[in-house]
């Protein structure tokens, strides 16, 4: 008899690398000329107010989606698949320590899954470059017709709730398992996920999902320049991650 394998669910964004691969990709087709200039411009206003932090992460990431989709129609596929791979490679190894040790200590013991909601033309190249199996990589996507993008979404990870990948995964992956599974996640929209998992990790965590874990007595792992604090603790052991 196959022995079980428990599940180990990754946000990428904000919890394994340090920026988000939809806003990168979205400055970088403006960079090199797919997306116009208005579209950063667009930006601005609520980009300054999260930097300054006059404003939460929340409304930024929004109006990056809202600006990336309605761009997006008419665009070329190749092209933005081309400027894709340039920002997946530009963000390979801007990741956090925590969940790059993790991911690799689990490797031989967990099946590793990547839910994002970033646009599956970075974050396919991105985590194929992390060794991550692609049938275990969920992503938002978007429509395509004759080579073109419509700008209507077909996947929509944050709106539509993580909740339905662990499910999805609990039924496809042979011998899977939540015993022993773990979870990661910064924001509130990963709760879903976090609330499913035997060991769930809110990892430099957004006030509300702080509040939360706080709540649930989850890990809370805060990561910040050469510092790794596990509930309020310094640790300076890979090993005792």
């Amino acid at each position: 008899m196959n022995a079980s394998k428990p599940l180990a669910f990754f946000d990428i964004d904000g919890t394994f690398i340090r920026s988000s691969l939809l806003v990168e990709l979205c400055r970088n087709l403006v960079r090199f000329g797919v997306f116009p200039a208005i579209a950063e411009r667009e930006l601005a206003e609520t980009r300054v107010a999260w930097e300054e932090r006059r404003a939460g992460y929340h409304p930024f990431i929004m109006a990056v989606v809202e600006v990336y989709y309605r761009h997006l129609a008419g665009c070329n596929v190749a092209q933005v698949a081309r400027i894709a791979d340039i920002t997946a490679r530009e963000q390979r190894h801007r990741v956090y320590v925590y969940t790059r040790e993790l991911i690799q200590r689990l490797r031989d013991t967990h099946t590793i899954i990547a839910i994002s909601g970033s646009p599956e033309p970075a974050v396919r190249p991105f985590t194929e470059a992390w060794g991550f199996d692609q049938k275990h990589v969920f992503c938002s996507a978007a429509e395509t017709v004759n080579g073109r993008y419509t700008g209507r979404r077909l996947i929509k990870i944050v709106e539509e709730g993580k909740q339905r990948f662990v499910d999805a995964c609990i039924a496809t992956i042979p011998h899977a398992t939540l015993a022993h599974s773990i979870g990661v996640g910064d924001t509130e929209y990963d709760v879903s996920v976090l609330e499913r998992v035997a060991h769930p990790i809110a990892f430099n965590p957004t006030v509300a999902l702080a509040r939360i874990a706080r709540a649930r007595g989850w890990r809370v792992v805060v990561e910040r320049k050469d510092a790794i604090w596990v509930n309020g603790r310094l640790i300076t052991d890979i090993a005792a991650f």
